[in-house]
């Protein structure tokens, strides 16, 4: 398993595939938005609020994980499957 912190943009990143287990946490103190898609979402495209502490893992979930915030020094810190 790969651990990594992702510093975060405007911009959707995509920080898992579709086939990986994995654990996004948000431990920056902003709320960040996440989303499960096929492709790249997007601006306009629905999303969860991933509040500051909350964490969210791969439960039945399709789809590649992005995530993005308008907020500068936001970041999630993400452990990924192989």
């Amino acid at each position: 398993m790969a651990t990594t912190k992702i510093t975060l943009t405007s911009t959707w990143a995509q920080v898992a595939t579709s086939a990986q287990e994995f654990l996004v946490e948000n431990a920056s103190g902003y709320n960040v938005d996440i989303t499960f898609a096929d492709t790249t979402p997007a601006v306009g495209d629905g999303y969860h609020t991933l509040e500051s502490g909350e964490a969210l893992v791969r439960l039945s979930l399709a789809g590649a994980v992005y995530v993005r915030s308008s907020t500068t020094g936001a970041f999630v810190v993400v452990t990924t499957s192989e």
